[in-house]
């Protein structure tokens, strides 16, 4: 999708505030964003998500997991796929 230099996650601000999900600094290849830890999206699902511009475009990347437990579990993981991501230049 094409975003400018605009690239939004819709985080729930109500849970944020009361720390059910967490807003954490990333960077994805360089560039620095927030990852939002925890998001519940379904009854029984839940994501980390991360926004990112890149060259005009928005990237999001999703970590889905059926409970908030076995997401955190995968946290070192996330932070390693995040880390590694170069975009094709």
């Amino acid at each position: 999708m094409n975003g400018g230099s605009y690239c939004p996650v819709q985080a729930d601000s109500t849970a944020l505030q009361r720390g059910v999900i967490t807003a954490v600094p990333a960077t994805v290849d360089g560039i620095a964003t927030t990852r939002y830890r925890g998001m519940q999206i379904q009854s029984d699902a839940y994501d980390d998500r991360v926004a990112v511009v890149h060259g005009g475009w928005c990237y999001s990347f999703s970590f889905g997991s059926p409970n908030r437990g076995t997401l955190a579990s995968h946290d070192a993981d996330i932070r390693s796929m995040l880390a590694s991501f170069r975009f094709n230049r």
